[in-house]
């Protein structure tokens, strides 16, 4: 690690361009030892990604190749049976032909009785065109599994080799990671102590004429400065956003210096999370066009930032979801991060990645709240939709056609009415449940529904919502015990209470954000290097 210290007297000692130089040198080394660790890490992400893609997909394949053998086994079990009560028959038959009294004649008819049922049974099975289709299907999706596995498999073993024909191994890697996490930590802090020093410079700085003649002394100094005051002009952008959404202050000097204190805030508050000053900035321009009130939008920053950690989402996603839901529900800041429990612990707790949730829920937000259900609701049946393996979008428009189709029940074709006269149900009826309470009314549409058998149940689900829907929501039928356990793991508050700072305390343990905060302290520095040098430069290009 000798090369990524950093001579902090260099800074307080010696004339402005020597420090200055050696700073950037010292930032020029370190940014290099940084890329090559990205490197390595980028190159462990993508193995610990393909790996988990094979297995998953393993675990896929051999779930779909059961489904085929257990539908397989249907047949044969029947067709068994069918056997059987044949060969029954002819033994009760055989039997009475000898004795011919009232006992065996009793056997035999029970025999023939047994023998019309496992026919019928068996005739009726291979007649059924929902079975043979569901059959045909499973067989496909298991093929499409086998394959899909085999390319996965086969791209984990070809990047293997392509690393190992590099001279790195993965798992030396991995264990560089490890040690990365301690040096990342004590980097942290001695570019903090830079950062301290350069601050106490500032007084040199402030003399502009000086500064410019040292500025423009030599061009091999300008290339040094080139990052830090990239950095510092990105931070100025994303703040100028903040600057125009949220009224620090009617008079425009205060506005102007609280919003500096508040652009040093951020900059702190990057110490700790692992995004960027100007991807907090970009949280606060959000937080302020949904109207958040000045003394909140730290609040709202530091929630959205941990969601964006926690979900894996970027900043910008996080943040407009988040603007989007509590435009919708009304949510306060002080309760966006009871949101992101309740998201988090039904992640936790099914196959549904956090983020896919956030995504979707900003879709489906103005229709679920139009059919009654309250953004904990909403959660469950989004949760429910994504564990089953639809993508965001996908189970936000299909829950949307669901919610309105039922909602207008009663303004729907005869056709739509007569499929829920199928059921037992009116619309009428349909629609007095849902104005009683929404979720409730789904889990009786959806239980109804269940008890169907699976031929008038796919009629059923095609006169109510067409084509387009009609296998995603029969999906959703078939598996409701998945819909039942995400309502019911949001039963009790305290089972998901701190449920999203937890997963951001682990991702926020991980070498990669240390390499993350690392880097923002890195960042820092360079903000505040190249601050102080934008207005001269502005300066000197309007000559």
């Amino acid at each position: 690690m000798s090369t990524l210290s950093v001579k902090i007297g260099a800074v307080l000692d010696g004339s402005f361009s020597s420090a200055m130089t050696g700073s950037s040198a010292q930032l020029s080394r370190l940014g290099s030892t940084i890329r090559q660790l990205d490197t390595s890490m980028k190159s462990v992400s993508k193995f610990k990604e393909l790996k988990h893609g094979a297995l998953t997909s393993k675990v896929s394949w051999n779930k779909l190749e059961k489904q085929v053998t257990s539908l397989a086994q249907k047949g044969k079990t029947l067709k068994a049976a069918f056997d059987e009560a044949n060969a029954s028959v002819a033994k009760a038959k055989e039997a009475y032909l000898q004795k011919k009294d009232e006992t065996s004649k009793a056997k035999l008819n029970e025999a023939k009785k047994l023998a019309a049922e496992a026919k019928k049974a068996y005739s009726q099975h291979k007649k059924d065109k929902t079975f043979e289709a569901d059959f045909d299907k499973a067989k496909k999706e298991a093929k499409e599994g086998r394959l899909a596995y085999l390319q996965k498999r086969g791209a984990l073993h070809a990047f293997s080799e392509e690393v190992r024909k590099s001279g790195k191994n993965i798992q030396s890697l991995i264990r560089d990671q490890h040690k990365l996490g301690a040096s990342a930590e004590k980097l942290r802090s001695q570019y903090s102590k830079l950062n301290s020093a350069i601050k106490k410079r500032d007084m040199f700085l402030g003399r502009k004429a000086y500064f410019k003649s040292q500025m423009l002394e030599t061009a091999g100094l300008a290339l040094t400065l080139a990052a830090p005051i990239k950095v510092a002009i990105d931070f100025e952008s994303a703040m100028a956003d903040v600057k125009k959404v949220v009224q620090f202050d009617e008079d425009d000097a205060i506005h102007d210096k609280k919003a500096a204190e508040f652009g040093q805030k951020l900059k702190e508050l990057s110490r700790t999370i692992p995004l960027s000053a100007t991807e907090l900035a970009q949280i606060a321009a959000s937080g302020g066009q949904l109207g958040v009130p000045q003394e909140d939008l730290i609040k709202f920053i530091t929630t959205v930032a941990k969601m964006s950690t926690a979900f894996d989402m970027s900043a910008e996603e996080a943040g407009d979801s988040i603007a989007k839901l509590a435009n919708v529900y009304g949510i306060k800041v002080s309760e966006m991060e009871r949101v992101g429990n309740i998201i988090n612990h039904l992640s936790d707790n099914s196959a549904a990645k956090a983020g896919d949730m956030v995504k979707a829920l900003a879709i489906v937000g103005g229709t679920a709240k139009q059919f009654g259900l309250n953004v904990k609701e909403t959660s469950s049946l989004v949760n429910a939709f994504i564990s089953l393996g639809k993508q965001p979008a996908k189970a936000a428009t299909a829950i949307n056609a669901l919610l309105s189709k039922l909602q207008t029940a009663e303004g729907q074709s005869k056709e739509f009415k007569a499929a829920f006269e199928d059921m037992g149900i009116t619309a009428g009826e349909m629609t007095q449940m849902i104005s009683k309470n929404g979720q409730d009314a789904l889990l009786y549409f959806f239980e109804t529904l269940e008890k169907v058998d699976n031929q008038e149940r796919s009629q059923i689900l095609l006169n109510l919502f067409g084509q387009e829907y009609q296998d995603d929501i029969a999906l959703l039928v078939g598996s409701l015990k998945n819909y039942k356990d995400a309502i019911n793991n949001l039963a009790e508050e305290k089972k998901f209470e701190k449920s999203m700072q937890k997963e951001f305390d682990n991702r926020a343990a991980t070498t990669a954000n240390n390499l993350r905060l690392l880097r923002n302290a890195i960042a820092e520095v360079g903000m505040n290097l190249g601050s102080v040098m934008l207005p001269p430069l502005k300066w000197i290009s309007s000559l």
